[in-house]
Protein backbone atom coordinates (compact mmCIF):
# COMPACT_ATOMS: atom_id res chain seq x y z
CA UNK A 1 0.00 0.00 0.00
CA UNK A 2 1.60 3.15 -1.40
CA UNK A 3 1.61 6.38 1.50
CA UNK A 4 -0.66 8.90 0.70
CA UNK A 5 1.65 11.60 2.16
CA UNK A 6 4.45 10.18 0.12
CA UNK A 7 6.77 12.71 -2.35
CA UNK A 8 4.67 11.28 -5.32
CA UNK A 9 1.39 12.81 -3.56
CA UNK A 10 3.39 15.92 -2.99
CA UNK A 11 4.69 16.58 -6.07
CA UNK A 12 1.36 16.57 -7.25
CA UNK A 13 -0.30 18.59 -4.45
CA UNK A 14 2.38 21.03 -5.80
CA UNK A 15 1.80 20.94 -9.42
CA UNK A 16 -2.07 21.55 -9.39
CA UNK A 17 -0.92 24.78 -6.76
CA UNK A 18 0.85 25.92 -9.62
CA UNK A 19 -1.50 25.51 -12.11
CA UNK A 20 -4.20 27.00 -10.58
CA UNK A 21 -2.04 29.93 -9.40
CA UNK A 22 -0.98 30.08 -13.70
CA UNK A 23 -4.78 29.64 -14.54
CA UNK A 24 -6.12 32.22 -11.62
CA UNK A 25 -3.44 35.01 -10.12
CA UNK A 26 -3.54 36.99 -7.40
CA UNK A 27 -2.68 40.44 -7.17
CA UNK A 28 0.23 40.99 -5.19
CA UNK A 29 -0.50 42.24 -1.40
CA UNK A 30 0.99 45.67 -0.76
CA UNK A 31 2.36 46.16 2.58
CA UNK A 32 1.21 49.31 4.40
CA UNK A 33 -0.84 50.25 1.76
CA UNK A 34 -2.42 53.54 2.44
CA UNK A 35 -6.27 53.92 2.70
CA UNK A 36 -7.80 55.68 -1.01
CA UNK A 37 -8.13 59.24 0.21
CA UNK A 38 -11.68 60.68 -0.94
CA UNK A 39 -11.67 63.16 -3.85
CA UNK A 40 -11.57 66.86 -2.34
CA UNK A 41 -14.71 68.73 -2.53
CA UNK A 42 -15.07 72.48 -4.40
CA UNK A 43 -16.33 74.99 -2.15
CA UNK A 44 -19.32 75.65 -3.84
CA UNK A 45 -20.18 71.75 -2.79
CA UNK A 46 -18.82 72.40 0.27
CA UNK A 47 -20.90 74.33 1.42
CA UNK A 48 -24.46 73.50 -0.98
CA UNK A 49 -24.58 69.46 -0.87
CA UNK A 50 -27.52 69.43 2.06
CA UNK A 51 -25.60 65.75 3.62
CA UNK A 52 -23.37 68.30 4.72
CA UNK A 53 -25.63 70.54 7.33
CA UNK A 54 -27.57 69.03 9.93
CA UNK A 55 -30.82 70.99 10.36
CA UNK A 56 -31.17 71.97 14.24
CA UNK A 57 -33.08 74.25 16.30
CA UNK A 58 -35.50 77.38 15.33
CA UNK A 59 -34.40 80.82 16.26
CA UNK A 60 -36.50 84.04 16.40
CA UNK A 61 -34.66 87.01 14.95
CA UNK A 62 -35.20 89.82 15.70
CA UNK A 63 -33.78 93.21 13.90
CA UNK A 64 -32.09 94.73 16.60
CA UNK A 65 -32.37 98.91 15.32
CA UNK A 66 -35.90 98.78 14.72
CA UNK A 67 -37.13 96.47 16.81
CA UNK A 68 -38.97 94.24 14.30
CA UNK A 69 -39.54 90.82 14.41
CA UNK A 70 -37.94 89.45 10.83
CA UNK A 71 -39.22 85.64 11.53
CA UNK A 72 -38.72 82.19 12.68
CA UNK A 73 -35.22 80.80 11.14
CA UNK A 74 -34.29 76.83 11.38
CA UNK A 75 -30.71 76.52 12.07
CA UNK A 76 -28.26 73.93 10.34
CA UNK A 77 -24.21 73.39 11.70
CA UNK A 78 -21.62 72.51 9.46
CA UNK A 79 -20.77 68.62 9.81
CA UNK A 80 -17.11 69.74 8.90
CA UNK A 81 -16.52 73.04 10.28
CA UNK A 82 -17.25 74.40 13.61
CA UNK A 83 -18.73 77.38 14.07
CA UNK A 84 -20.38 77.39 10.62
CA UNK A 85 -24.14 77.70 10.43
CA UNK A 86 -26.99 78.99 8.27
CA UNK A 87 -30.15 80.02 9.45
CA UNK A 88 -33.07 79.86 6.64
CA UNK A 89 -36.21 81.30 7.25
CA UNK A 90 -39.65 78.88 7.87
CA UNK A 91 -42.92 80.53 6.62
CA UNK A 92 -46.43 79.61 8.39
CA UNK A 93 -46.68 77.97 12.01
CA UNK A 94 -43.73 75.51 13.38
CA UNK A 95 -42.58 74.33 16.37
CA UNK A 96 -41.95 77.21 19.55
CA UNK A 97 -38.22 78.68 18.91
CA UNK A 98 -36.06 78.07 21.11
CA UNK A 99 -34.46 81.02 21.62
CA UNK A 100 -34.64 85.18 20.54
CA UNK A 101 -31.41 86.27 18.74
CA UNK A 102 -31.09 90.08 17.99
CA UNK A 103 -29.16 90.99 14.42
CA UNK A 104 -27.98 94.05 12.98
CA UNK A 105 -27.97 96.50 9.71
CA UNK A 106 -31.03 97.02 7.59
CA UNK A 107 -29.84 94.53 4.96
CA UNK A 108 -31.17 91.74 7.24
CA UNK A 109 -34.65 93.25 6.85
CA UNK A 110 -34.31 92.07 2.41
CA UNK A 111 -36.45 93.73 0.11
CA UNK A 112 -38.40 95.20 3.25
CA UNK A 113 -35.42 97.41 4.11
CA UNK A 114 -36.23 100.48 1.86
CA UNK A 115 -39.88 100.26 2.62
CA UNK A 116 -39.02 100.63 6.52
CA UNK A 117 -36.16 103.15 6.48
CA UNK A 118 -38.21 105.27 3.78
CA UNK A 119 -41.72 104.82 6.24
CA UNK A 120 -43.02 107.73 7.99
CA UNK A 121 -46.08 108.32 9.87
CA UNK A 122 -48.92 111.20 10.46
CA UNK A 123 -49.96 110.34 14.10
CA UNK A 124 -49.61 107.53 16.75
CA UNK A 125 -52.82 106.13 18.50
CA UNK A 126 -52.10 103.85 21.52
CA UNK A 127 -54.70 100.49 21.58
CA UNK A 128 -55.68 98.02 24.20
CA UNK A 129 -56.22 94.89 22.23
CA UNK A 130 -58.82 92.42 24.21
CA UNK A 131 -57.05 89.88 21.71
CA UNK A 132 -53.47 89.87 19.55
CA UNK A 133 -52.82 86.88 17.39
CA UNK A 134 -49.94 86.54 15.59
CA UNK A 135 -51.18 83.74 13.71
CA UNK A 136 -48.08 83.49 11.42
CA UNK A 137 -46.19 82.36 14.58
CA UNK A 138 -48.78 80.44 15.85
CA UNK A 139 -49.24 82.03 19.26
CA UNK A 140 -51.81 84.98 20.95
CA UNK A 141 -51.79 87.11 24.15
CA UNK A 142 -54.83 88.50 25.87
CA UNK A 143 -55.74 92.15 26.47
CA UNK A 144 -52.60 93.66 24.62
CA UNK A 145 -51.26 97.18 24.80
CA UNK A 146 -50.00 98.22 21.31
CA UNK A 147 -48.93 101.73 19.51
CA UNK A 148 -50.07 101.86 15.97
CA UNK A 149 -48.28 104.30 13.83
CA UNK A 150 -50.49 105.94 10.95
CA UNK A 151 -49.67 107.46 7.58
CA UNK A 152 -53.17 109.40 6.39
CA UNK A 153 -55.25 107.27 7.47
CA UNK A 154 -53.19 103.87 7.16
CA UNK A 155 -51.64 101.16 9.51
CA UNK A 156 -47.60 101.64 8.66
CA UNK A 157 -46.60 99.87 12.05
CA UNK A 158 -47.94 98.24 15.31
CA UNK A 159 -45.10 98.06 18.30
CA UNK A 160 -45.90 96.77 21.60
CA UNK A 161 -45.91 99.01 24.16
CA UNK A 162 -44.56 96.34 26.84
CA UNK A 163 -42.88 93.00 27.26
CA UNK A 164 -45.52 90.43 26.01
CA UNK A 165 -45.79 86.80 26.60
CA UNK A 166 -47.51 84.87 23.98
CA UNK A 167 -48.89 81.17 24.02
CA UNK A 168 -49.96 78.63 21.50
CA UNK A 169 -53.29 77.21 21.65
CA UNK A 170 -52.15 74.02 23.23
CA UNK A 171 -49.86 75.74 26.09
CA UNK A 172 -46.87 73.88 24.86
CA UNK A 173 -45.18 77.24 23.86
CA UNK A 174 -44.25 80.81 25.56
CA UNK A 175 -42.97 83.47 23.34
CA UNK A 176 -42.38 86.64 24.64
CA UNK A 177 -41.67 89.30 22.66
CA UNK A 178 -39.90 93.08 23.89
CA UNK A 179 -41.32 96.60 24.16
CA UNK A 180 -41.02 97.71 20.96
CA UNK A 181 -41.65 94.64 18.58
CA UNK A 182 -43.39 95.84 15.21
CA UNK A 183 -45.92 92.80 14.79
CA UNK A 184 -48.10 93.93 12.39
CA UNK A 185 -46.28 91.65 9.63
CA UNK A 186 -46.92 88.39 11.43
CA UNK A 187 -50.85 89.38 12.17
CA UNK A 188 -53.06 87.62 9.65
CA UNK A 189 -55.89 89.34 7.73
CA UNK A 190 -58.42 88.99 10.56
CA UNK A 191 -56.27 90.44 13.36
CA UNK A 192 -55.60 93.12 11.33
CA UNK A 193 -59.26 93.90 10.27
CA UNK A 194 -60.02 93.93 14.14
CA UNK A 195 -57.19 96.35 14.77
CA UNK A 196 -58.60 98.64 12.70
CA UNK A 197 -62.01 98.41 14.31
CA UNK A 198 -60.25 99.19 17.51
CA UNK A 199 -58.82 102.16 15.56
CA UNK A 200 -62.27 103.35 15.13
Amino acid sequence: MSDPFGSDSLDSLFASAMEAERLHPQKPRMKNAEPETPKKLKTKDYYTLPENWIPGRVVALMHEESRTLIGNFREYTHKREKGCRDLQRIDGPVEAPVAIEYVRGWEVLGDRAPQFQAQTWTSTQEILMPELRLAYLGVSAKTVLLTAFLSFGGIVRVELKEHTRFVSPTGNRLLTLPTGTNVLEVMDLDGKIELRKELL
